[in-house]
């Protein structure tokens, strides 16, 4: 196992110390958080004392001496030059390894390019480089999505809690997650192509496709299970995300035999979820299997103010089943479901 030094730790990386069991190659040494940023009691609540947790970058990289550094993306908005790039140097100047959260390599993508190329890369079946085909090929494996409203919606842990799941079952599982970071855990991300602005909808749509057959004929799963990019809707005229489009291109891609669906926190009534149903069936063709409310109350003004998904986290919900969707035996119950429903089908042998 290579040992990785996280920072800056925070929320949004509470997946590192939550399915440490789940890494592949990967271990956390030491949690480095922001000045006057304490989340300590993150890890506390998942009984990961024994992790050590600093504020103090450089004196974290002499004393635990990380193969990786890995640069986590933020629940708020850090300024680059302050926050990141006096830490990235001092990383290569340690000749560390860099690895980069999904929303900061998006960044620098875009503004800071030539630090991209310090980063830790290794030879995928995710880069292979295809011909884009012309026509589409049957999926004979049952797939799964993992789709949310929205985005920001917290997809990628129940990705993580769904693999362990199924796992346990002894299933063959071939799975593709919505952040970079799913490669760390022995799945694979979004390949690049699906990202690549210069490819048109249609390419996209083909060689996703094709991809997902090429995986299929290697890997011979039992489930196929997809993690699907940021949101099915746009919140709101005025912050309109990328429209969904990323999900659209993948259901034109292949049609899920089970869909997930995460929906922002709210008090929803039956006419509610029959309403988000209809909406769906319409616009991707897929009648959801499980519609599942969230703790996160969405802040629209917030949200269209900085043009970024913000929310407000209801710890206790009004509703005691929406109180259940992070504990282990809602997961449970819900991978039992889905293999009942498979077996029935006549998808999957019975397990």
């Amino acid at each position: 196992m290579n040992n990785v030094l996280i920072y800056p730790f925070g929320k949004e990386s509470e997946y590192w110390i939550k399915f440490t069991n789940l890494l592949d190659n990967l271990q956390p040494v030491c949690l480095v958080a922001l000045q006057g940023w304490d989340d300590r009691k993150v890890f506390i609540d998942n009984d990961k004392e024994s992790i050590p947790f600093s504020f103090e970058f450089e004196k974290s990289i002499v004393k635990y001496n990380p193969e990786f550094i890995f640069f986590a993306d933020f629940r708020f908005p850090l300024d680059f030059e302050i926050y990141y790039l006096p830490y990235i140097k001092m990383a290569i100047r340690y000749n560390k390894k860099i690895l980069f959260g999904e929303n900061l390599k998006y960044m620098l993508r875009k503004k800071y390019p030539t630090i991209l190329r310090y980063e830790y890369t290794e030879e995928s079946f995710m880069n292979t480089k295809m011909e884009i085909p012309n026509s589409l090929m049957q999926i004979n494996t049952p797939v799964i999505f993992i789709s949310s409203m929205f985005g920001g919606l917290g997809k990628f842990e129940i990705q993580l809690k769904l693999r362990k799941a199924f796992l346990e079952r002894n299933i063959n599982l071939m799975q593709i997650g919505t952040k970079e970071e799913s490669q760390y855990y022995g799945f694979y991300p979004m390949p690049e192509f699906m990202k690549n602005h210069e490819n048109s909808e249609k390419d996209k749509i083909l060689l996703f496709n094709r991809y997902l057959k090429k995986l299929e004929e290697v890997k011979k799963p039992d489930i196929i299970l997809i993690g699907i990019p940021g949101e099915l809707y746009a919140p709101s005229e005025k912050y309109i995300a990328n429209l969904g489009i990323t999900a659209y291109e993948i259901f034109l891609s292949v049609m899920p035999d089970i869909l997930l669906v995460l929906l922002p926190y709210a008090e929803y009534r039956e006419e509610d979820y029959e309403s988000i149903r209809k909406s769906i069936i319409q616009k991707y063709g897929v009648n959801p299997d499980y519609l599942i409310p969230t703790n996160l109350r969405l802040q629209l003004d917030e949200t269209e103010t900085y043009q970024k998904e913000r929310y407000l986290t209801i710890v206790e919900p009004d509703n005691e089943e929406d109180a259940d969707l992070y504990e282990s035996n809602y997961i449970e119950k819900i991978t039992d479901d889905i293999l009942k429903k498979l077996t029935i089908n006549g998808q999957i042998k019975s397990i």
